[in-house]
């Protein structure tokens, strides 16, 4: 029987801290998806992208493959993306470099 450890964002947390995810490859990706989630099948990218924005393991979540700009539709399904616009549990959704500078500057929360 495997039992599950607690992952580095989860301690981190525990401690009162922020987590994120910065990446050049998708965020369902096994190396970015391991400090945001665990998930038996690696292959279930819908499972994983929801967990990973559902589960609070993580504040930030930077990553390409954005569904509507030619990204995989596999990695964000239509539901979460229009949760995450509507602002889900708190997350702020950017895609645009404005505004992501905005807030990389504090201009914008």
């Amino acid at each position: 029987s495997l039992e599950s450890v607690p992952f580095i964002t989860q301690q981190v947390r525990a401690h009162g801290k922020r987590a994120g995810v910065v990446t050049t490859k998708p965020f369902t990706d096994a190396t970015p998806a391991a400090f945001g989630t665990q998930d038996d099948y690696r292959d279930d990218e819908a499972a994983i992208s929801d967990s990973m924005i559902r589960n609070g393991n993580l504040d930030v979540i930077i990553t390409p493959g954005h569904p509507e700009f030619g990204g995989s539709s596999q990695t964000l399904s239509a539901a979460n993306l229009a949760a995450l616009r509507g602002g889900l549990d708190g997350w702020t959704f950017v895609d645009d470099y404005a505004a992501l500078g905005a807030i990389g500057s504090g201009a914008q929360a």
